[in-house]
This record gives C-alpha cells, sequence and structure tokens, in this order.
C-alpha cells in the first residue's frame, strides 16, 4: 500500500499559481509534478476562490471600525430601538453626506447613483 503524499500550502500556492500563468496545461504541470490534474484544478479554484476575500473583509473592517468610532461609541444605547436608530442614522450619513476620497470626494449616493443613471439611460 502506497503511502498518501501531503503537500505544504507553500507547494499548492506555488502549483495553483503556475497554472493560473496558463504557460502550460494542467496535464503538462501534472506530469512535471507527478500529480493528478484535478488535484492541480482545485488547488487552482482554492487560490481563485480565496483571492478576493482578503480584500472584501479590509473594505468591511474599515466600514465597521468608522461605525463604531463615529456612531456606536458615542451614544448610549439601553435597547436595540436605539441601536437601530443611531446605526441607521450613521449608514444613511455615511451614504449620503460623508466624502469618501477612493470615489474622488463623492458621496456613494453621488457616484453609484450616476453610474446607475447612466445605466438606465444606455
Amino acid at each position: 500500500m502506497t503511502k498518501r503524499r501531503r503537500f505544504t500550502d507553500n507547494f499548492k500556492a506555488k502549483i495553483a499559481l503556475e497554472a493560473l500563468r496558463g504557460d502550460q496545461t494542467l496535464s503538462q504541470i501534472a506530469a512535471r509534478h507527478k500529480l493528478h490534474p484535478n488535484q492541480i484544478s482545485q488547488w487552482r479554484l482554492q487560490a481563485l476562490d480565496g483571492r478576493g476575500r482578503y480584500l472584501d473583509n479590509i473594505f468591511i473592517e474599515r466600514l465597521w471600525q468608522s461605525l463604531k468610532y463615529e456612531a456606536v461609541y458615542l451614544h448610549e444605547m439601553s435597547d436595540g430601538f436605539a441601536a437601530k436608530r443611531v446605526i441607521g442614522d450613521w449608514i444613511s450619513f455615511y451614504n449620503t453626506q460623508r466624502p469618501h476620497s477612493a470615489l474622488d470626494g463623492n458621496t456613494p449616493d453621488m457616484a453609484y447613483g450616476a453610474a446607475q443613471t447612466r445605466n438606465l439611460a444606455a
């Protein structure tokens, strides 16, 4: 009985990046590293799946930090109704009045509302 091979995360990432580059086919990469093409395909999908997640998390963490410091920590919230009102007011402010440097000083409503208007006109 053959012993099951274990691969390090670094090795999997190296192979996945090689497959993503597309210089060689999965079969060629598999033959060179003595792997099955399905295994490489799976590692490639895992690499793609995780690629955008960390960026999404950064934006959510920034939003959450702004919410905490600009609203939650500044107001005493004795119940869920107060929390809903404070957070709702802040989100409304964030979307309609607060300029964002990533949007060239526009608010999300200005930036995305204008884009939606353009899409509807097209």
